[in-house]
């Protein structure tokens, strides 16, 4: 139920209720269009909490192991630094594992090999061997 001034106003002509309603139905769209973006997974917060519970454990039992503070404090520092410098949106790098157990028809293809249709046009090179299927990037190969 929509109960916006603007839609219960009666003293709104046509022209100003349809732009209203171009305007909503904009609104509605930039909302769908936005998305959530998760940062890359990070080793940086595991590094962080052992460093935190080392300095902590030294503090527990400073007067048998103070250095045990000390070296737990160094390592905190680099963990949030670590963690604070590192680019949450960088691109992850993407790796392709090529099995050597593949054989029959899938071992013809290697990865890198360029790829050509029956009509000798180039469909790109192969950067995986999956299965009973061959992972290939589109594109003109070298």
């Amino acid at each position: 139920m929509d109960s916006s001034l603007q839609r219960v106003n009666p003293a709104l002509d046509e022209k100003e209720s349809a732009l209203v309603a171009d305007h909503e139905e904009e609104a509605l769209a930039t909302e769908e269009e936005h998305h959530v973006h998760l940062p890359n997974p990070s080793l940086w917060p595991v590094l962080l909490s052992v460093a935190i519970l080392v300095a902590i454990i030294g503090l527990l039992f400073i007067p048998d192991a103070p250095w045990l503070t000390l070296v737990g404090a160094v390592f905190v520092l680099i963990g949030i630094l670590g963690w604070a410098l590192e680019d949450p949106m960088a691109a992850m790098k993407e790796t392709y594992i090529s099995s050597p157990q593949l054989a029959g028809e899938l071992a013809k293809f290697q990865i890198g090999q360029s790829i050509i249709d029956r009509d000798g046009e180039s469909l790109g090179t192969v950067q995986a061997r999956l299965g009973n299927y061959i992972l290939a990037d589109r594109g003109v190969s070298p």
